[in-house]
């Protein structure tokens, strides 16, 4: 990081995404307007807990 008069600056790489930056941002504290289009892991197709995830999906989770 960067301090250039008063802003601070994170230099990334051509393989960042806007994902990344927003978990480095999340990461460090910063609450940042592309926070609401954070994952929710509840949904996720093997590690969820949603009810509505069917069981033959969560199964796999132990082998992956």
């Amino acid at each position: 990081m960067v301090k250039y008069f008063r802003h601070t600056y994170l230099g990334v790489c051509c393989g960042a995404n806007p994902m990344l930056i927003r978990e480095v941002a999340e990461s460090v504290g910063l609450k940042v307007p592309a926070s609401k289009y954070r994952e929710n892991m509840e949904n996720h197709f093997m590690y969820g807990k949603n009810k509505r995830i069917p069981k033959h999906m969560t199964d796999y989770g132990d082998k992956a």
